[in-house]
């Protein structure tokens, strides 16, 4: 049982220190990617390579969890991929810019309404 738990240890600790890796990788400057093409590519190779390996053996229940995490959670880096992309940022601003102009038209004065109350 305490070799079990070294090894779990062991394996949370890989995991921490895999992460700080792609964080680090994830956040390297742009000049730096763009002097290796390839390091990108290598980087998302070694991730689906250990979650291959992490999730060969889940059985259904745990396979079915993992598998709708995995659809929630890049279903949130599209829209945040979205959000952030210079592009659409811009049409969305232009079109709320647009919107924003009609309303401001319909609250201009009303035609031929004559003289309102108070109006004297």
């Amino acid at each position: 049982m305490k070799e079990l738990a070294k090894s779990m240890a062991r394996f949370s600790w890989a995991m921490s220190m895999a992460g700080a890796r792609q964080l680090t990788e994830l956040v390297a400057d742009d000049e730096d990617r763009a002097s290796d093409p390839a390091r990108s590519k290598r980087l998302q190779q070694v991730l689906d390579d250990a979650t291959e390996t992490t999730t060969e053996d889940f059985d259904e229940r745990f396979q079915s969890l993992y598998e709708a995490g995995t659809k929630m959670q890049e279903e949130l880096i599209e829209i945040a991929c979205d959000v952030f992309n210079p592009k659409t940022m811009i049409d969305t601003t232009s079109r709320l810019v647009h919107r924003a102009a009609d309303a401001v038209k319909g609250l201009g004065p009303e035609e031929d309404q004559g003289p309102s109350e108070g109006d004297g």
